[in-house]
């Protein structure tokens, strides 16, 4: 039996990197019936170069105030962890770049993916290009984000180095396969976000029901701007009459035309609230492949330009740019509801080319 390791975020607090980290694992166990695990590379900090001491510093005192006012997020906490242990499989631990070089773990087949694995930013970025793994051993990527438009020049030919090691490559969005031909001239496909590797009933076999008193309800998600984008669900609460819920773990107990803050909400709380929701509005690109695969009715925000460039590109996949929302006015333009007919038949057909992709990346000789 073949022995692969993943390499992702698939111990970070962030409902996509856990989710996708849990849905490319059971699709190559349950598909193909190899033994698979995540290679736990956690080393002791994480963090993006590039980040300004003021934004550190504000980042810092917003955890403060956050843990003075709210004992939640220890609870959120805990429901990460509990769904990390019990469904995703991990390798013994790695938490520095000299123990992960120095002794790698084995595999027949390393695969880095999905998410942005591939961001030049990333400090770690070397391990997540699979600089540690065995040069016999074959190496995949699946559906990996840059994260950013182009490489920072300085980055180049390390990271067209490190790209030249993979034997399969591909990219979670087309930008990604413009920079991988730019940096190696080599063409290689777009590929589905790993969530779309499952099915809508294997997601709801995971979740778990949050108790709300609402039963019909439009399900807010934003990562960044929470405040300002409030609006946006106030607009729709005019044209629907429904309460407001939002997710978010630090933002103060009370904000005007919200009916409830919901802050200790665990990856199977995330997906019930998603799969329960009427409508929902994000600015998330998980939020927005997940509104997809739900076949929820839903708007997707645009704003901050890398996260934007993610969410278009599976907007336009799945033949719907008109969800995008630039400011709350378009709300009063677009349809609330979706029909999902079209957009279904083109995400499958998405959906056969990945997992194309992947069967032959995994089973070629």
């Amino acid at each position: 039996m073949k022995k692969i390791g993943i390499i992702s975020r698939h111990a970070s607090y962030n409902y996509g990197a856990i989710l996708q980290s849990y849905a490319l694992q059971k699709y190559i166990r349950d598909r193909f019936n190899f033994e698979v695990e995540h290679i736990n590379w956690r080393p002791g900090k994480l963090s993006f170069q590039g980040i300004s001491l003021k934004n550190k510093i504000k980042n810092k005192v917003r955890l403060i105030i956050y843990f003075l006012v709210t004992q939640k997020k220890e609870s959120k906490k805990v429901k990460f962890n509990r769904f990390l242990n019990e469904n995703i499989f991990v390798s013994k631990l790695y938490d520095s770049l000299d123990k992960i070089m120095s002794s790698p773990p084995k595999y027949d087949i390393y695969i880095s993916g999905s998410d942005q694995v591939f961001n030049p930013y990333n400090i770690d970025y070397e391990v997540l290009y699979l600089k540690f793994a065995h040069k016999s051993a074959k190496k995949i990527a699946f559906s990996p984000s840059f994260g950013v438009n182009e490489i920072p020049q300085d980055k180049k030919e390390v990271i067209s180095s490190l790209l030249r090691n993979f034997n399969f490559l591909s990219s979670r969005e087309s930008s990604g396969v413009q920079i991988i031909k730019g940096l190696i001239n080599k063409t290689c496909p777009v590929t589905l976000d790993p969530i779309f590797l499952l099915n809508k009933k294997d997601f709801c076999n995971l979740e778990k029901k949050m108790i709300v008193k609402y039963t019909k309800f439009i399900l807010c998600y934003f990562l960044v701007d929470f405040s300002e984008k409030i609006e946006l669900a106030r607009k729709l609460q005019k044209r629907t009459s429904l309460p407001i819920i939002a997710i978010k773990s630090s933002v103060p107990s009370r904000i005007k035309g919200l009916d409830l803050i919901l802050r200790d909400v665990g990856p199977r709380e995330f997906l019930w609230l998603f799969n329960n929701a009427s409508y929902i509005i994000t600015d998330s690109f998980h939020g927005t492949a997940f509104s997809i695969l739900f076949n929820k009715n839903f708007f997707s925000k645009i704003g901050v330009s890398k996260t934007s460039e993610r969410i278009l590109n599976i907007l336009s996949l799945a033949g719907l740019s008109d969800r995008m929302i630039l400011s709350s006015n378009d709300l009063e333009q677009i349809d609330l509801e979706i029909n999902y007919i079209s957009v279904n038949q083109k995400i499958d057909m998405y959906r056969n080319k990945t997992m194309d992709y992947l069967e032959e990346a995994l089973n070629e000789q």
